[in-house]
């Protein structure tokens, strides 16, 4: 079948069912709501092609070139793309669903909404890429490359990223969920205003990294190293990052509420306007650190060592503080309030309280 006769069937609606594309190169060419079902492209070239709300379902595509190709409000559905190449391409609400793409290139693509659900992409590279609202949805990325890609307002859900290589990676606005970072080195790059959700992130290296208004919620952020870093705004309720390391970062209005912090060190560390409420902060390091308006209500920091901190109208609400070091402290703290103690001790469903019913 040559191209033009191709071309005449997809634009007749003619769906195309199992045929022989393989070795085929095909340049310039336009396929527009073409549907091609359990068809043969196996080390295909596509050169500058466009393919425009087309389907490609159960097809192989296996070692396949596509070189400068434009894919709008396409799909690519259960078929196989092990070791093809998407070089140069962009890729506009564009859907990757339950594809074998182990190995595959998509080096300095471009994505503007697209989804890869439930693949395969053990091996793949996305180096260079510009991945917009883009979205790994349960798909398998050991080993994934992703160094100098930069992902913007995108999700990655049940994730295994130890093994892959993030060099130069920035993120922003990524929803990372159940992901797994625990041991990376990721000193020095961007991770702004991500939340990362129950997810495993223990003895990451953040030495110096953007994490504006980044959130870790209920994660293990055990003896991950934040030193240096930007993290105003940060979230880290509910989270145990017992052991990190926070010396000299600028962390003005995180929260740490119900958080688990043993044993951290914030020694030097902007901490104004920040929220201790209810955590565990047993024999945290404060030395040196700037508390001013920062809320320590109902805080455990027993053994805990403020010595030369900042304090100013510092909230010390019912907090532990038997063993603390406190020594040099400057500033000003708002003590226990004794209606609000008896108002947390009130409990209704043990207690009445005259003219209750």
């Amino acid at each position: 079948m040559t191209l033009e006769e191709l071309l005449i069937q997809i634009e007749f609606g003619v769906s195309l069912n199992r045929e022989d594309f393989s070795r085929r190169t095909f340049e310039d060419a336009e396929f527009t709501e073409a549907k091609f079902a359990d068809c043969n492209f196996t080390r295909s070239r596509f050169m500058r092609c466009r393919f425009n709300e087309s389907v490609l379902a159960s097809c192989d595509f296996s070692g396949a070139a596509f070189l400068e190709c434009v894919f709008e409000e396409s799909e690519f559905l259960i078929g196989k793309g092990e070791h093809a190449q998407f070089h140069g391409c962009s890729f506009k609400s564009t859907y990757f669903m339950k594809t074998n793409l182990a190995n595959a290139r998509f080096h300095e693509i471009g994505i503007d909404e697209g989804a890869f659900m439930c693949c395969d992409l053990t091996d793949a590279s996305f180096r260079g890429a510009m991945l917009e609202r883009a979205s790994f949805a349960e798909s398998t990325i050991d080993r994934i490359d992703l160094e100098g890609a930069s992902l913007f307002r995108g999700v990655i859900s049940g994730a295994d990223l130890r093994q892959a290589n993030l060099t130069g990676t920035s993120f922003h606005q990524i929803l990372m969920t159940d992901a797994n970072l625990s041991n990376k080195d990721l000193s020095g790059q961007r991770f702004r205003e991500c939340a990362l959700v129950n997810a495993q992130v223990e003895n990451v290296n953040f030495q110096g990294c953007d994490l504006t208004q980044t959130s870790f919620v209920n994660s293990n952020v055990t003896r991950s190293d934040f030193r240096d870093t930007e993290f105003r705004f940060a979230m880290l309720a509910g989270s145990d990052i017992s052991g990190a390391r926070f010396e000299k970062a600028n962390m003005n209005n995180a929260v740490l509420a119900n958080a688990t912090v043993k044993a951290a060190n914030f020694t030097g560390t902007q901490l104004n306007m920040a929220v201790f409420d209810s955590a565990d902060c047993q024999a945290v390091m404060f030395e040196k650190a700037k508390l001013d308006f920062a809320d320590f209500s109902n805080a455990d920091c027993s053994a805990a060592n403020f010595a030369a901190a900042q304090f100013s109208m510092t909230k010390l609400h019912a907090t532990d503080l038997s063993g603390a070091l406190l020594s040099g402290v400057t500033g000003s703290t708002v003590p226990t309030l004794e209606p609000r103690l008896i108002a947390q001790a009130y409990r209704p469903d043990q207690v009445r309280l005259e003219g209750e019913m």
